[in-house]
């Protein structure tokens, strides 16, 4: 495996240049016998809602009894007074003026709860922002530094859980500090001797935290907050309910936790026109819901995924976007699991139309194990560090139609792209582009033989194999990489996907290579030309080779200038013969230049321990290689390496772990 090469990122920014997503038509009909539409969702009947109820941080008072004149102070106050409506049969509509409520809240069903509907609404879309984090002051100079700054720290949160069953995670990724100066998030360091501009570094044993702002931040007049609140929005139960214009931002949750939770069967929820920002772990999470519906909605810069579900039924999500998410993950080089911008699981009846997940370091959108009845149009997914969009473990029928996915896999790894599907059936794409992405534009892995599957509402085990896709008028363009790749599940998982595979009036393309088709036959890996794949399928005899050009839907360009650091080792490396190397790659956002500084933490505290990069400082879309040597001293064992590149203002790090035999 190995990064991104500058030429094929130079090449995608370009083509990718400056522009908005233009819309695409929201109606999904796949072919003629095969049409999906949205499945029951949200409809909360909001004319019934008599009772208004008006909160205002700034000139409330929770004593008061919530009218315009004499509003609630917090948003929990008038939870209250809107239960007790509901419950005698009244139905209310919060309206929360302007101003950040530094609160956690809580939504719950009871036992005289009504069918009256609920619903919280910004006075003005986006201004009304609960926060799961508090202000932070008492900030001194650290030994007279002109520099770095230290504060007390009352907090003891300790390391989140790892993940079960997940690869190994380093440190960085179980923290859940979070420092935000002036609404801009510093970059935790894991050691006083790493702090570069923008950082900031916690000592639970001293107490203390010391940050490194920005130069010429005036530390006495700034906003400085710490994420506090792991869950600042839960609707336990409870059901018509609408949450409209609010932003949800600062929750310290740990990985596999949100800030806004909605769960324990909750039915007829509407979430519009919403914000899910800067939250450490996940922005917003269904979990045993039903018939609820998220639109108009934004999901970034969340730690690890922007939007998600796991276990649902009858939902529908359109007109969202999720970007520049699993900034926590990178930070460990944790790219693959459950990160990125969408991520549902198990979920069954769902609808996803006009979905925009861009710039993620992660996936674009993932569904991982029992999704059935799923249909996916009018959306892109494009610069995503892994795969544009993932279908794993998924008996389907589920549709992917009038959709673009392009420059995925900016890690450049193997098997990896567009559209990446694992051990799933019944798959139909049509009208679709997969253009540019680096590696594979459609690719096939798994687990040969099958995986078991159970539906979790019918208790029926499936063995899946990826088998019955039906792939028709898709645009599957390189230009320099394989437009299919199946590059070992040979012998009969082979033979049960081309056996019940219907492909036909698509265009292929790969650049100067024709061979753009990748099999497991007569070897492993075998490229071959579209003539021979027809010969070998019995398909795709009236489509073409030809190029298509990028689509239109792939003007994407970044909202934000900043710069990644990233690397493709990032399931670590071991010593052979005394040294081991790191591939380390930056990426460049919205047209920032200049180069990276690099160095590295983690070497002086390991006995025999040296490093040396290739190159000190690298361009904002380059490459470099980190060489570690050991000496007859160092002791055996696993260390974490961290790399950080800082560019002015801007400190960005990845972590790395090291073997040494």
């Amino acid at each position: 495996m190995r990064l991104h090469t500058t030429r094929f990122y130079q090449r995608a920014t370009k083509e990718a240049r400056a522009g908005r997503l233009l819309g695409v038509m929201l109606g999904f009909c796949i072919l003629s016998t095969f049409c999906l539409s949205a499945w029951s969702q949200a409809n909360v009947n909001e004319g019934q809602e008599t009772a208004t109820i008006y909160v205002d941080t700034s000139k409330g008072n929770d004593n008061n009894n919530g009218t315009k004149t004499a509003p609630l102070k917090t948003i929990g106050a008038s939870v209250k007074l809107a239960v007790a409506n509901n419950e005698s049969g009244i139905g209310s509509k919060v309206i929360i003026n302007p101003g950040t409520y530094r609160e956690a809240v809580l939504i719950q069903k009871n036992r005289k709860t009504t069918n009256s509907p609920i619903t919280f609404e910004a006075a003005t879309n986006g201004t009304a922002i609960v926060s799961g984090a508090e202000l932070i002051t008492g900030w001194t100079s650290y030994k007279g530094s002109s520099t770095i700054y230290e504060a007390s720290w009352p907090y003891r949160f300790g390391l989140c859980p790892a993940e079960s069953g997940a690869p190994a995670q380093q440190p960085i990724m179980l923290h859940a500090e979070m420092l935000i100066v002036n609404g801009t998030p510093l970059t935790q360091v894991l050691t006083f001797a790493s702090m570069l501009p923008g950082t900031f570094y916690v000592s639970t044993s001293q107490g203390l935290i010391y940050m490194y702002p920005p130069v010429g931040t005036n530390v006495t007049t700034a906003t400085i907050e710490t994420a506090t609140r792991p869950l600042i929005w839960q609707v336990f139960g409870q059901s018509n309910l609408v949450v409209r214009g609010l932003t949800f931002q600062y929750a310290n949750s740990c990985p596999m936790n949100a800030a806004v939770a909605v769960g324990e069967k909750a039915t007829n929820v509407l979430f519009d026109t919403d914000w899910f920002l800067w939250n450490n772990a996940q922005g917003v999470n269904f979990d045993t819901a039903e018939e609820f519906t998220v639109q108009n909605s934004v999901a970034s810069f969340n730690g690890q995924v922007g939007l998600s579900s796991h276990q649902v039924k009858n939902s529908l999500w359109q007109n969202n976007v999720a970007q520049y998410n699993n900034w926590r993950g990178a930070q460990s080089a944790f790219y693959v699991w459950d990160r990125g911008g969408a991520k549902w699981m198990l979920d069954h009846d769902g609808t996803y139309k006009n979905i925009t997940t861009t710039f993620n370091l992660g996936d674009g959108v993932f569904w991982d194990t029992d999704n059935l009845n799923i249909s996916y149009s009018a959306s892109v997914s494009a610069m995503n560090i892994v795969n544009g969009m993932q279908i794993e473990k998924t008996e389907g029928p589920f549709g992917v139609a009038s959709s673009s996915l392009c420059y995925n896999n900016l890690l450049g790894v193997t098997q990896r792209g567009g559209i990446a599907v694992r051990n799933s059936e019944q798959i139909t794409m049509s009208s679709t582009n997969l253009y540019g992405s680096f590696s594979d534009q459609f690719v096939i892995v798994g687990n040969a033989g099958g995986i078991e599957v159970t539906n979790w509402e019918t208790g029926q085990t499936y063995n899946l194999i990826t088998s019955k896709m039906t792939s028709s008028s898709n645009a599957i363009n390189g230009p320099s990489a394989s437009v299919f790749s199946d590059s070992y599940l040979g012998g009969t998982d082979w033979h049960d996907f081309v056996s019940t595979l219907n492909s036909n009036n698509n265009t292929y393309y790969s650049g100067a290579s024709s061979s753009g088709f990748v099999v497991p036959t007569p070897k492993d890996g075998t490229a071959v030309t579209l003539s021979n794949w027809q010969s070998a399928t019995g398909q795709d005899h009236s489509s073409k080779w030809a190029s298509t050009g990028q689509p239109t839907a792939c003007n994407v360009a970044a909202s934000v200038r900043d710069f990644w650091v990233t690397s493709s080792s990032y399931n670590g490396v071991t010593t052979s013969g005394g040294q081991a190397s790191i591939a380390v790659g930056t990426f460049g956002l919205g047209g920032i230049t200049g180069s990276v500084g690099l160095t590295v933490d983690g070497i002086s505290e390991v006995p025999g321990l040296k490093a040396s990069f290739s190159a000190p400082s690298i361009s904002v879309n380059g490459n470099a290689t980190l060489t570690v040597s050991a000496g007859a001293n160092t002791p055996r064992g696993t260390y974490p390496i961290t790399i950080l590149g800082n560019l002015g203002n801007v400190t960005r790090t990845v972590t790395i772990p090291l073997t040494v035999q």
